[in-house]
């Protein structure tokens, strides 16, 4: 069966601003410092600002893998969280009794569009939906949910 909604999680999430900062200030210093220092080019501390550099980019690099391995799907009556490289991990959930949705973005998740998605159901809800991609369109989805849900419930009572 084919689910109705899949919400995936945003490859900018693994790229926080202060780390990556911190880290290009770092192998900036290590690759200036002994040039204003000596006036020389040192080549292992060249060596040191690439070493650092990379290793940087190889740990985002796996967090990004990571991320793209998690996703939610949504079908009409259950939602189904799937996660994992190597070892997979499969959280199933019953999708009624929606009361409420929120998304909660910093400013650089606003930029970046991608942002958690909070939903607040009757019963208990143990599905992850921080760091998705586009949560604006999930909140969308999940607000056509409750009305569906709301239009099912007062035919039921008026019937």
């Amino acid at each position: 069966m084919k689910p109705n909604y899949v919400a995936k999680k945003s490859a900018w999430a693994a790229l926080k601003f202060w780390p990556t900062l911190i880290v290009v200030v770092i192998a900036a210093a290590l690759a200036v410092a002994p040039i204003i220092i000596t006036g020389a080019i040192n080549t292992y501390t060249l060596i040191g600002a690439v070493a650092v550099l990379a290793l940087y980019f190889i740990i985002v690099i796996c967090k990004i893998i990571v991320l793209k391995c998690d996703k939610v799907e949504f079908y009409d009556d259950k939602v189904v969280q799937k996660s994992g490289v190597f070892a997979r991990h499969e959280r199933q959930s019953v999708f009624i009794g929606i009361r409420q949705v929120e998304i909660h973005q910093s400013f650089f998740q606003r930029i970046l569009k991608y942002g958690t998605v909070t939903v607040d159901v009757i019963g208990h809800w143990d599905i992850d939906l921080t760091k998705i991609k586009f949560p604006k369109r999930l909140r969308s989805y999940l607000a056509y949910h409750m009305e569906q849900e709301a239009g099912e419930v007062t035919h039921i009572i008026s019937g």
